[in-house]
């Protein structure tokens, strides 16, 4: 069962320990390249979760895979492990991820638009993503033609929704609400 709050608890652990041991870009690179890939492996996640397979022997089969990764990933992943936490491993690898982005002070958004943009179309939400939320922005960008016409920007747990549909149903909200 997912639970965001214990991940993020056990994300918030994992970035104190590499900040600690001042390993953080290498833990960082481990998550983001070699960890939230796994989280895709429907062979690794049945192999993660399955209660079937003695600890000892996934725990050698760890220390084997993640060989090259740093000594607190494999702690990590070995603590979830022996506190039978497998289910949250989603939850901490996003937490973490959101964690990391705040102390380097990135903000990852996703701006929806009903077209496709030009990178220099998309300058100006960065630069309004810079304004609103105060940090360096990597912005993501999806084409969703329901939108008829605007954008809607998401970032953290904030959407800025500047969409024709928006502005659409907030009228009709308006013009209902007086009737």
């Amino acid at each position: 069962m997912s639970d965001p709050k214990l991940g993020r608890r056990y994300a918030q652990a994992l970035y104190n320990a590499a900040k600690g041991e001042g390993v953080t870009d290498d833990v960082i690179a481990a998550m983001n390249d070699v960890v939230a890939p796994m989280l895709d492996d429907h062979t690794f996640l049945v192999w993660w979760r399955s209660r079937r397979i003695p600890l000892p022997e996934k725990l050698t089969v760890l220390d084997k895979a993640f060989k090259d990764s740093h000594i607190v990933v494999r702690q990590f992943l070995k603590l979830l492990l022996e506190k039978k936490r497998e289910e949250i491993l989603p939850d901490a690898v996003s937490e973490f991820r959101i964690i990391a982005d705040r102390e380097q002070g990135i903000i990852r958004a996703l701006l929806t638009t009903p077209v496709e943009l030009e990178e220099a179309e998309l300058k100006p939400f960065r630069e309004m993503l810079k304004k609103v939320a105060g940090g360096d922005a990597i912005l993501a960008h999806e084409v969703d033609t329901g939108l008829i016409g605007g954008f809607r920007l998401r970032y953290g747990d904030k959407v800025i929704d500047g969409s024709v549909s928006r502005a659409l149903d907030t009228l009709q909200r308006k013009m209902t609400a007086g009737v």
